[in-house]
């Protein structure tokens, strides 16, 4: 398990889970100035309207002007209580949306104020963080809390890049992210953090059932996402567009095609070669993968494997039925 895992690396160990009965409490717009926590919450939520969207970020702006006035931290709870002080029909969609995520049950935690965790300080003392959010139970809550928690990444990339007095200091001090399910949280911002990642010390890894996942937010998403990736694990692909896509970009190699010509059913001496570039992966080969079977990429040197991914779950039953296995003498 996480937990588990890491115990044996001696790391710190959080979980932020509306499951975990030992849940932390993080607040994702603790840090940062007004303009970019208004960027952060407003590019959670979808917005169909332009001008009830400009209105709310206006209105939005408003809150957390008068929070820093008072120097009150920024949590979801005191923005949503400034705004409902100045509830009007531009800006109810807003407190609407917000005051989904603070009834559900991630609301309780995630109003952690100056002294609670976040990303950052996470990220400063090395400690391993595991973020569970269920969209099967809780759907477009869950999305927008997820987008929140992308934002803040966002920001923490910003920071790090950004600092003065070490430039580099990300790389002193690297991470891994890891998206499950990537598709349900992404937003057309996201190419920002996987253009300057690396930069920041930030090492990304993300999982899809299939490419349409991102494409449903914008198709050309899907390709800016693939070609910035450094490594790409592709497993069985069932549609015949997924696999030729991904067929298509692992590339081709130069090689040569000979014909014959046949004559009354038999091969003649003569023919004609030509040079012709043949995929390299063949989209067939990737609609029939195994289970557990999968095409590896990797770019910088370009490498490509087939690889069979471990089952833990297959490993842990074997061992166990070896331990049962009772071994039988013939009797003399």
């Amino acid at each position: 398990t996480f937990q588990n895992i890491c115990k044996a690396y001696s790391r710190p160990c959080y979980i932020f889970s509306e499951h975990y009965e030992n849940s932390i409490s993080l607040n994702p717009i603790l840090e940062g100035s007004i303009n970019q926590v208004v960027d952060r919450i407003m590019r959670s939520f979808d917005w169909s309207e332009p001008y009830y969207r400009d209105a709310s970020r206006r209105s939005l702006t408003q809150a957390l002007k008068r929070l820093e006035k008072e120097k009150k931290a920024f949590t979801l709870q005191a923005a949503f209580d400034e705004l409902v002080q100045m509830e009007s029909k531009e800006n109810i969609g807003l407190i609407a949306k917000i005051e989904a995520i603070l009834v559900s049950d991630f609301g309780k935690i995630l109003n952690a104020e100056q002294d609670g965790l976040t990303l950052s300080k996470i990220r400063e003392e090395r400690a391993c963080l595991y973020i569970g959010l269920s969209t099967q139970g809780y759907g477009e809550t869950a999305t927008a809390v997820g987008k929140l928690f992308l934002g803040e990444l966002l920001h923490n990339s910003y920071k790090t890049l950004s600092n003065p007095v070490d430039p580099e200091a990300g790389l002193k001090n690297p991470i891994s992210i890891f998206f499950d399910e990537f598709g349900s949280l992404v937003t057309p911002e996201f190419i920002e953090l996987q253009n300057k990642c690396r930069g920041a010390g930030m090492e990304l890894t993300l999982a899809v059932q299939t490419s349409a996942d991102i494409d449903r937010v914008n198709p050309e998403l899907t390709r800016q996402v693939i070609e910035n990736a450094g490594n790409l694990f592709i497993l069985k692909q069932r549609l015949t567009d997924s696999a030729q896509y991904f067929a298509e970009s692992i590339g081709t190699v130069l090689s040569k095609k000979q014909t014959y010509r046949v004559e009354n059913g038999e091969q003649q001496s003569t023919g004609s070669e030509r040079e012709v570039h043949e995929l390299l992966v063949h989209s067939d080969i990737i609609k029939n993968l195994g289970i557990g079977q999968c095409i590896l990429l990797r770019q910088g040197p370009s490498k490509l494997n087939l690889v069979n991914v471990r089952n833990r779950k297959l490993d842990t039953a074997v061992n166990h039925t070896r331990k049962q296995t009772v071994k039988v003498e013939q009797p003399l």
